[in-house]
């Protein structure tokens, strides 16, 4: 299956969501995962040492692999889709991958994302075409907590798969004393 391509996929359901994927990624364009990008490339002119633009870039965009086991909010604004390289396609990738502005629970640090794969995104498209992230059906502002967990397979591959994350209850329910 190559990037543009839908015609090898039998399955209508996948060849609706491959077009409807195709389709936001055309309308994306560079304009909004160029901003997430230009954030980062910002940071590395703006730094004052040798040492600052190293950290600015190593605290750019992470991969989901790098982010497994860590919980995460994400709202739907902050998800971005674009096409994958045709390197990737061609090697078994999947045809799309998110940019995805996350903030970091325990944390509250903003990071950007960016993860792919086949599971990984159609479990993603499919929650918001069923209105996951709206606020009138529950989402909080900051978003919908997350983890992504790894799964390995034969020949090495690994699995990413998105899900949700319970936020543990403040220990006195919440309540101020």
């Amino acid at each position: 299956m190559t990037q543009d391509s839908t015609v090898a996929v039998r399955q209508p359901l996948v060849r609706e969501m491959i077009h409807a994927l195709n389709t936001e990624a055309d309308i994306n364009g560079s304009v909004n995962s160029g901003e997430f990008v230009m954030d980062i490339m910002e940071k590395i002119l703006a730094a004052g040492s040798i040492e600052d633009v190293f950290a600015a870039q190593d605290a750019g965009m992470l991969s989901g692999k790098d982010f497994i086991n860590r919980p995460f909010f994400l709202r739907e604004a902050d998800i971005v889709i674009r096409p994958s390289s045709m390197g990737n396609v061609e090697a078994g990738g999947f045809s799309h991958y998110a940019i995805m502005r996350v903030t970091e629970y325990g944390t509250n640090e903003e990071l950007t994302v960016n993860c792919g794969g086949f599971t990984f995104m159609t479990t993603l498209f499919k929650l918001r075409d069923l209105g996951y992230f709206d606020e009138e059906k529950g989402c909080p502002k900051i978003g919908r907590a997350f983890i992504l967990t790894s799964t390995s397979t034969e020949g090495d591959r690994a699995y990413i798969t998105l899900r949700p994350f319970k936020v543990p209850e403040p220990a006195n329910g919440g309540k101020k004393k």
